[in-house]
């Protein structure tokens, strides 16, 4: 159970959260739009890795486990560093639009 309500709540709150964030990034970097992107798809692909892993494995039974906190946070540390990757490219030097100091 809070497996599918950690994988509900990401792919919705996953886009919001990406879309919101892409409204600030829009004013240094013309990658802006990418963030929603990348938000959305790190979060759908920790959602099915955890699905499959689940599947294959008793000790990683999301589905069918007690519904502890540490499965919810596995998901959230896992996503990290996809997103984390996607937001260096965003903010690449060479995608800022800001003016650079001399």
């Amino acid at each position: 159970m809070a497996y599918l309500l950690a994988a509900s709540q990401s792919l919705a709150l996953g886009p919001l959260l990406g879309l919101s964030q892409s409204l600030v990034l829009r004013k240094v970097t013309g990658r802006w739009a990418w963030w929603i992107g990348a938000n959305l798809a790190s979060w759908r692909i920790v959602d099915v890795a955890l699905l499959l892993l689940s599947r294959l494995s008793s000790d990683l039974d999301v589905l069918r486990g007690d519904g502890s906190v540490a499965e919810v946070y596995l998901s959230l540390i896992a996503t990290t560093p996809l997103t984390g990757r996607a937001l260096l490219w965003v903010l690449a030097p060479s995608a800022l639009t800001v003016a650079k100091d001399a």
